[in-house]
């Protein structure tokens, strides 16, 4: 049968759509039975789940489309009942129809009712489709994957995410064995299914040194002060007042300031979070497509699961050091909608500079060994990878051009940085020049400079280190012959204590 016939309620799949479900059985016939649907966000994956879905019906085998959350279900039953297909529910909060060839699955339902409390059996399935499928390597997941595997011999598991990665960068290999795409996020613009990423980068907070239990918290209280709450109200009124916004805060008390300090200017704005009841939710999003509202504050609420294509604006108050998750929250805005010509992200939070731009195509390894957070910052630091810039005049990041697409202004590739005024914005280095290490007498000026300029800020030894190894690629003590290399815990020393002299050196 041909793919672009298929029926689905007056909708046909797009040329690549057909191309991941070919790439699928071809996978299928060469003994892949773990197969990963790599796909932009709005790209149409819950489409082409129906597809397949649907195939299967036909074929008079059975389906199962897994979830994480309420949202995915609805929004999946939804585009079931246009194409015609018969299913059901197991989740909670949804009524059971009798009669089907897809069982609509919440995670947690099924491995409560399955697992947990042994209510109910494992249900007979021919083909599982796990939405969201980055989430699957926890241990509810693998759990449920590997009981309807036993349960079903022969069982097809398909994955769909736009982000195949861990929280940490790492590859799915322990469980999936086969990745597949079809089309790039650049033709996927070119084809108009998808809207260019146009990035407003701030001042954002130090981050530095702050230990992972401590992440969320921290980054509440760095980021929730009253001028960075305010900068975020002011840029939002420069570049996203006509905007249906989504706004991520760090934590929920700074998701309701931000929503308070929006309310407090006169911006319709609600707040959502876990506690909040779902038809509250459901309303508050049902408010925000229709533009009753104009902010929507939440955390960790809008991350995925989230079908709102009018958002054309995402505001990251919030530091991740997921590129999972700083990749999704930006996605909510990709998707087109009549008028819209670009998603306006304003980055408070650092994000495009750590993870780069969010609509960029990234190679998602499989291998657990393998972190795409570290490969990125090695194709950064080899050319590979075209670094983001800053426009001095109005805050647009870009690359891979010298004029500013924003407002047209031409910058140099040389790039430092530049404190503007207010401290709304830095200019960003396309790329990090290193002085060249081929000469030991201009090494040991670079450690001179180093010295001279942490003692005159009040900073320790290891910051001159580090500042000697952004600009020479070595660590002082790997340089030999260098004077004034401090040992041990000499490092923590303030250099001004440690070497006096350098408060009079110049710093060139």
């Amino acid at each position: 049968m041909d793919l672009a016939e298929l029926e689905l309620g007056g909708k046909r799949l797009r040329p690549y759509q057909s191309k991941l479900i070919e790439n699928v059985r071809d996978l299928i016939r060469k003994g892949k039975k773990r197969i990963i649907i790599c796909s932009g966000t709005g790209s149409g994956k819950t489409l082409t789940s129906c597809a397949i879905i649907k195939l299967s019906a036909q074929k008079n085998s059975w389906s199962m489309f897994m979830a994480p959350r309420r949202e995915l279900i609805r929004q999946t039953s939804e585009q079931l009942d246009e194409c015609g297909v018969r299913y059901s529910y197991i989740a909670a909060g949804f009524e059971e129809l009798p009669g089907s060839d897809c069982l609509l699955v919440s995670k947690d339902t099924l491995l409560s009712r399955a697992i947990r409390r042994n209510r109910i059996e494992i249900p007979k399935t021919n083909v599982l489709i796990i939405d969201e499928c980055h989430f699957s390597m926890s241990r509810g997941y693998l759990t449920l994957m590997h009981a309807l595997e036993k349960e079903n011999p022969g069982l097809i598991t398909i994955g769909l995410s736009a982000t195949p990665g861990r929280a940490d960068g790492k590859g799915l290999g322990d469980y999936w064995d086969a990745i597949t795409t079809a089309a790039t996020y650049e033709e996927l613009r070119e084809q108009g299914f998808l809207v260019p990423a146009k990035v407003f980068s701030f001042d954002a907070p130090n981050m530095k040194s702050v230990r992972s239990i401590d992440w969320e918290s921290e980054a509440a209280k760095r980021m929730d002060k009253p001028k960075l709450v305010g900068d975020i109200i002011e840029n939002w009124m420069v570049y996203g007042h006509d905007k249906q916004t989504i706004a991520f805060g760090a934590t929920v008390a700074h998701s309701v300031h931000m929503r308070d300090e929006f309310l407090a200017h006169g911006v319709k704005a609600v707040h959502v979070d876990d506690s909040t009841p779902a038809e509250e939710r459901d309303q508050a999003f049902a408010d925000l497509k229709s533009g009753a509202v104009r902010v929507l504050c939440n955390c960790n609420i809008a991350t995925y699961g989230v079908d709102v294509p009018e958002v054309s604006c995402i505001v990251l108050a919030s530091p991740s050091r997921s590129l999972v998750q700083y990749r999704q929250r930006c996605g909510r805005a990709l998707r087109p909608a009549p008028h819209k010509e670009y998603c306006c992200v304003l980055d408070h939070a650092g994000g495009v500079i750590m993870h780069g731009f969010p609509d960029e195509d990234i190679e998602w390894p499989l291998e657990k060994s393998r972190s795409i957070d570290k490969e990125y910052q090695k194709k950064r630091k080899e050319g590979k990878q075209k670094e983001p810039m800053v426009c001095q005049k109005c805050g647009c990041t870009f690359s891979g051009r010298p004029d500013c697409p924003n407002c047209g202004s031409r910058h140099s590739r040389k790039g430092r940085e530049i404190a503007i005024e207010k401290g709304l914005l830095k200019e960003v280095s396309r790329t990090q020049k290193k002085l060249e290490p081929t000469s030991f007498d201009a090494k040991q000026r670079m450690w001179h400079i180093s010295l001279a300029t942490m003692a005159r800020k009040g900073r320790t030894c290891g910051a001159a280190a580090a500042m000697y190894f952004s600009k020479t690629g070595e660590r002082p003590w790997e340089t030999e012959g260098l004077k004034n290399v401090p040992r041990f815990n000499e490092w923590r020393d303030l250099v001004a204590d440690r070497y006096p002299q350098y408060m009079r050196e110049k710093a060139r």
